[in-house]
């Protein structure tokens, strides 16, 4: 791997001899706000809670998927103005939340107006269904759907099948590492110490059984529930409080969930497989796409955070005790609805020929990466370190434990990134 320095000296004689020419884009977001998932603390404030997704979760990522387009398409030309199949893929988790969130940021992405048009001289009357009925084709004039609205197609992969983003779910051996993580003198040393906000949070929330840090984790995001659905709060819940139950719930999540190697591995293995393959598809030519859309959990970022070595339980640990950051990048581990990443792969045309860089952006704000004070970062290196936290198929299968967790993902990606 190339040192820290030779790699920082290289970025920056690119940045001052060449110019960067954007390839290739990967986002994965959270889901918009949602309703919980079961009965909340205030449950009587809620006419039904089985997490769908609420008006305030798609106009967040009605918004996010504007400011894309923004981005993207108005800023860069990087994208045509209108949908390519060429250029655009995207998939989602099998909920109807996830599904719902990316629907919405993808009319911000592709507005009305938009879509397609029929040729002046097309006869509208052809464009008709079989079924037996008088149709209005006039109303609809040659726009072919209302205010030239733009379809576009979302893939979905069944939750038990779906190693890509939700392999938390298809993996069972999942469970018994969480477990593990549980049961370390750490983890009850950590509920021990943050006693204090637990039982001010048991008091303000009226709960009869005193909170232990995962029950307090789903405390929190009813709370967060509640404030985008407006509804009131309990009086004595101060900011300090909310503040500390978040990073709280961050400590819970970053060490429980991803807190072990084996852990990330697992859980990182199939997506960053998957963007390994579609960059190096990029960069060899043999792919037209150029950005992968992927709709997903706060549990599906969550260990991509931990792998990307933007967080972690430590230094959210030095947030909650005041003490002095020992990392660069130091994002709660809990993202917020919509929270997104963005992978951004560039070329570079210098005297020794193309250089690829990667860039890594967290709502809005570019990440150093590579362990230097830049944010971009060598594409041969990226690969390298991502490489570090992969398993090979026979050790993904093995620590997996599911059916059909023996599928080669690099290989499935390639095989489906050849055929556009």
């Amino acid at each position: 791997m190339m040192s820290p320095v030779l790699s920082l000296l290289l970025i920056l004689s690119i940045a001052t001899q060449a110019h960067s020419k954007l390839e290739m884009v990967i986002e994965v977001f959270r889901h918009g706000a949602r309703e919980p998932t079961k009965a909340p603390f205030d449950s009587p404030d809620w006419a039904e809670y089985q997490g769908e997704l609420t008006s305030a979760g798609l106009r967040q990522h009605y918004l996010l998927g504007k400011e894309m387009r923004k981005k993207y398409i108005d800023k860069l030309g990087f994208l045509s103005q209108t949908f390519n199949h060429n250029e655009v893929y995207v998939r989602s988790t099998d909920s109807n939340r996830t599904i719902m969130s990316v629907q919405s940021h993808l009319l911000g992405l592709y507005p009305l107006g938009v879509g397609p048009k029929f040729p002046d001289d097309y006869p509208l009357n052809v464009a008709v269904p079989p079924y037996q009925a008088q149709y209005d084709i006039q109303a609809l004039g040659f726009d072919v759907l209302p205010g030239n609205y733009q379809p576009i197609p979302v893939h979905v992969v069944e939750k038990s099948q779906d190693f890509l983003l939700t392999c938390y779910d298809a993996c069972p051996n999942y469970e018994d590492l969480k477990k593990a993580q549980k049961e370390t003198d750490e983890y009850k040393s950590l509920d021990e110490k943050f006693q204090p906000i637990l039982q001010k949070a048991t008091k303000v929330f009226n709960i009869s059984k005193a909170l232990d840090l995962s029950k307090l984790g789903t405390i929190t995001s009813d709370v967060y529930c509640d404030i985008f659905e407006n509804n009131p709060l309990p009086e004595g819940l101060t900011q300090e409080l909310l503040t500390n139950m978040t990073l709280l719930k961050s400590l819970e999540v970053q060490y429980v969930d991803v807190g072990s190697d084996d852990e990330r591995k697992l859980i990182s293995t199939p997506f960053f497989s998957t963007v390994q393959s579609y960059f190096k598809l990029k960069i060899s030519g043999d792919s037209s796409l150029k950005y992968v859309i992927f709709s997903a959990h706060d549990t599906t970022l969550q260990p991509f955070m931990a792998t990307l070595n933007l967080t972690s339980w430590n230094c959210i640990l030095d947030q909650l005790e005041g003490a002095a950051q020992t990392k660069e990048n130091c994002v709660p581990g809990y993202p917020a609805f919509a929270t997104q990443i963005l992978f951004e792969l560039y070329s570079n045309q210098t005297d020794v020929g193309a250089v690829y860089v990667v860039k890594v952006i967290y709502n809005g704000v570019e990440m150093k990466m590579c362990q230097s004070e830049n944010t971009q970062c060598l594409f041969d290196e990226f690969n390298q370190r991502l490489s570090d936290y992969l398993l090979s198929d026979k050790d993904f299968a093995d620590a997996c434990g599911a059916a059909g967790s023996e599928l080669k993902t690099p290989a499935v990606a390639i095989a489906f990134l050849k055929q556009k």
